[in-house]
């Protein structure tokens, strides 16, 4: 936050003192605001995407300062657009899939308990519910009030044949997120499951009663 705030700092006094060089800065900060303090992305706090406009203001600069001292521009910026558009390839390669894009942020940043359960959630949509299983326990070691992770954890445990623990993480997710109606819907089902219809109707109908013209919900209390 400190080298953020002198860096803004510098760009006002570049503003005032040479309005070139603190425009580009100016501009810097003012693209850049909207997704960093505005629009409140709580989930991505590194998202790389949200630096492709403020870094055009960089580029201008950069190319500006090199004419200023020769006016063969492209000698310099030639070699190093193409470094760059080397790695850019090399960073594409990281996104020919979602598993690998998760893969790689894990990592980068093994202790962040999103990537693990969304790495699960890639393995488990694609029928490997064995494969997802390390990655929930990585995620709930990480960060054990994770309701959601909770929740698909539990689902997981259940397509893998392990009825007991699934309803018992069912019922920690639904402690955790008491008003989701998805997490309560599943703790449901687990208790029809687990054997434990009577137990399951006061959820099934507090769903129905929240999602009234939701049908899936009236069959599932029916059933």
């Amino acid at each position: 936050g400190l080298v953020v705030l002198v860096l803004i700092s510098v760009a006002a006094v570049a503003f005032w003192r040479c309005r070139a060089l603190g425009f580009t800065g100016l501009v810097f900060f003012l693209v850049l605001a909207p997704s960093s303090s505005v629009v409140p992305l709580t989930t991505q706090p590194l998202a790389e995407h949200r630096m492709y406009l403020p870094l055009a203001a960089i580029l201008v600069l950069m190319v500006a300062t090199v004419h200023r001292y020769t006016r063969k521009v492209w000698i310099f910026v030639t070699p190093v657009a193409m470094v760059f558009a080397i790695l850019t390839v090399r960073r594409t390669a990281d996104y020919r899939s979602e598993a690998r894009l998760w893969e790689v942020t894990i990592a980068q940043r093994p202790e962040n308990a999103r990537a693990h359960a969304s790495l699960a959630g890639v393995r488990a949509r694609s029928g490997h519910w064995l494969e997802s299983l390390p990655r929930y326990e990585a995620a709930l070691r990480l960060q054990p009030d994770y309701a959601d992770a909770q929740n698909d954890y539990a689902l997981a445990l259940a397509h893998s044949g392990r009825t007991p623990d699934a309803l018992r993480h069912h019922e920690i997710a639904w402690r955790l997120k008491p008003d989701d109606p998805d997490i309560r819907a599943n703790l449901g089902l687990a208790l029809v499951a687990a054997g434990q219809p009577a137990a399951a109707i006061p959820h099934l109908e507090a769903i129905v009663n929240r999602q009234p013209n939701q049908p899936v919900a009236h069959n599932n209390l029916g059933d």
